[in-house]
């Protein structure tokens, strides 16, 4: 919240929070779309783009204060480096890597919808609905 927060004082000075909401609902369709290349990326066992997937999706879900789902991505963005959720540790097989990434997607998406029906029903009682 206190990064979100931060977000809704910059912005411009629209009761709507039209800066904001924008920001929110680019971040939504963003991650869609990196949800479904990160599932390419493991169909195709390719490591290293389930890392730049991670990272990316680490910064977006950063700006808006979404922690719970910032921490999985940059877990994710480790997994793909063959290294454990905080980067750490001995190198593992491409194989254990894998796994560990397909079972954090399931985490993540989980995390993901969370995050998506909490902006919707922010946005939704900022407009009175």
């Amino acid at each position: 919240m206190d990064v979100f927060g931060q977000l809704l004082e910059i912005q411009d000075d629209d009761e709507e929070h039209e800066f904001s909401k924008t920001l929110a609902f680019d971040y939504i369709t963003q991650a869609d779309a990196t949800f479904e290349e990160i599932e390419e990326a493991l169909a195709n066992k390719d490591l290293d783009a389930l890392s730049r997937k991670g990272h990316f999706l680490k910064g977006s879900s950063a700006a808006l204060g979404l922690q719970r789902v910032q921490h999985s991505c940059e877990a994710m963005q480790h997994f793909g480096k063959r290294r454990d959720a905080h980067g750490e540790g001995p190198e593992v097989s491409d194989d254990e890597a894998l796994a560990r990434c397909r079972a954090l997607l399931v985490r993540l998406k989980k995390e993901q919808e969370e995050a998506r029906t909490w902006l919707e029903e922010f946005f939704a009682a900022e407009k009175g609905e």
